[in-house]
């Protein structure tokens, strides 16, 4: 009996030892994969974004807020399917809006819009979309029918990605897109503008650069002020008019403080979305391309169309309505839009050129090549 039990121990001792390879019993562990790029998938990344800021000087409730700057945020994000994420701090949260340039270089935001008319002679290459009464009119793109401010923002961005001279203006930044604004009117508080005769002495606030001139010729004096401030300096008669476009309207409520607004068009604004070089620079490859697919030309457009699309007008009429502010709308009379053309448009177009020739910058190449583009337009 004792023999049995002993070959019964010995069988059972033998199968242990190959349950467990053979070897003596040691604690099972389990070692996490290393994390390597190669190992890191899509779905993984997306759990720690790469986070970014975005510094506005528009209110968060503004029409520029609410139709751009966060529908296009929310563009980007989409598009890195949650591998970015954009914290939007609005109302000059950060920094002043012309502090926007040195918050860019300096790192104090990530990215910011610009209107280059509170940086006078930083982008004078891109200023040509600023001359008098040189843009294109509504006109379609791609088979579908887009406003002046589409068209003409395609283009100033369609001139900066092909001339090297332009592209060097936003050096030591990253430049996302640039766009314009729809044809500026002149808005006013007391006095109804009808003829050029009517501007002499008017105080307007307008933005650096061309504009500035022409409303120099016109006989008007032009006043550079921030667009925060534009409504007090309004209200309190430290400006008499003001060259607007209805997203300003809206956005800062200024038919509260201008009863008046001319139907000649004028100039056009332009504005640039940036981007800090070293932010830009710690962003992978791939997160790269998914920001230029949402900026260059598609930027352009789409802050032309949801800045200033054909719908902008009645959008900021029936806001008014709800009011009892409403501007009233001052026909020029006839002929007028030409004697402001002959006195302000082409002598300034000349004007700019020689400037910028004597800078050696290529005036008018760019200008050739502008109006070559809104000729594809008309």
């Amino acid at each position: 009996m004792v023999k049995y039990l002993s070959v019964l121990l010995v069988i059972v001792l033998t199968m242990a030892l190959v349950v467990t390879g053979c070897s003596p019993a040691t604690p099972t562990t389990t070692t996490a994969p290393t994390a390597t790029s190669s190992s890191i998938t899509p779905t993984q990344a997306a759990v720690k974004p790469v986070e970014l800021r975005f510094s506005d000087q528009n209110p968060p409730t503004g029409r520029i807020s609410v139709k751009y700057i966060q529908p296009w945020i929310k563009a980007v994000e989409e598009a890195s399917e949650g591998r970015i994420k954009i914290t939007l701090f609005p109302g000059e949260s950060l920094h002043k809006g012309t502090e926007s340039v040195a918050a860019i270089a300096g790192g104090i935001t990530d990215l910011t819009w610009i209107p280059h008319g509170l940086f006078p002679g930083k982008f004078p290459l891109s200023e040509v979309a600023k001359l008098p009464f040189i843009g294109a009119p509504d006109s379609t793109y791609e088979g579908q029918a887009k406003s002046a401010a589409a068209i003409n923002s395609i283009i100033l961005q369609q001139l900066i990605d092909t001339i090297p001279e332009m592209q060097q203006e936003y050096k030591g930044m990253k430049l996302l897109y640039s766009h314009t604004s729809s044809p500026y009117f002149l808005a006013t508080n007391k006095k109804q503008v009808r003829t050029m005769e009517d501007l002499q002495g008017l105080k307007v606030r307008e933005l650096g650069g061309p504009p500035t001139e022409m409303w120099k010729l016109l006989g008007a004096n032009p006043m550079l002020v921030a667009t925060a401030d534009c409504y007090d300096a309004a209200s309190k008669g430290v400006i008499d008019g003001m060259a607007l476009q209805w997203s300003l309207v809206g956005t800062w409520r200024l038919f509260e403080v201008f009863k008046y607004y001319s139907d000649i068009g004028t100039t056009m604004a332009t504005f640039s979305v940036l981007m800090n070089q070293g932010a830009w620079d710690r962003l992978s490859p791939d997160l790269q391309e998914v920001m230029m697919s949402v900026s260059g030309t598609f930027g352009a457009e789409f802050a032309g169309t949801q800045n200033f699309g054909f719908e902008l007008e009645e959008e900021v009429k029936a806001q008014m309505g709800k009011t009892d502010y409403i501007m009233e709308e001052i026909k020029a009379n006839d002929g007028e839009a030409a004697r402001w053309e002959e006195k302000a448009g082409k002598p300034i177009w000349d004007s700019w050129v020689k400037e910028m020739e004597g800078k050696g910058l290529p005036g008018q190449k760019v200008l050739d090549e502008w109006l070559n583009l809104v000729s594809q337009y008309k």
